[in-house]
């Protein structure tokens, strides 16, 4: 290995991998997860506080929010990030760890639309 470990990092990451048949279900499923428990969610207090202040800031209508509406991508991320483990179901099933499906699926779908891509593109 030569360069950075930056570079060779970089590189690892745009190679373009087949996923297996699995790999696609268990991204459904956890994707399922994740947005069954944003919609659960979406009425707690800090749901309801950070949905607030997304809607108060505007901008951008760039991507959906878990309680409604469109907000601008970063805000989007927060939002959805925050309020998908607010009620914390992705600690409850001991055969699925998803805790880490709530940071990809908040940050990645708020950008999809940017991007002119659609959910089948990502899963």
């Amino acid at each position: 290995m030569t360069g950075t470990f930056t570079e060779a990092l970089a590189e690892f990451a745009s190679q373009t991998a087949s996923p297996t048949a699995l790999a696609k279900s268990v991204v459904r499923l956890s994707a399922l997860d994740w947005l069954a428990c944003g919609i659960a969610g979406a009425s707690e207090p800090v749901s309801g506080i950070l949905h607030s202040m997304a809607v108060e800031e505007s901008g951008a209508q760039q991507a959906f929010m878990f309680g409604g509406g469109a907000a601008p991508a970063r805000m989007v991320a927060l939002v959805n990030g925050t309020t998908s483990p607010a009620l914390a179901f992705d600690a409850t099933h001991a055969a699925h760890n998803a805790h880490h499906w709530v940071d990809v699926f908040s940050a990645q779908l708020s950008v999809v639309p940017q991007l002119g891509r659609t959910l089948s593109h990502v899963m």
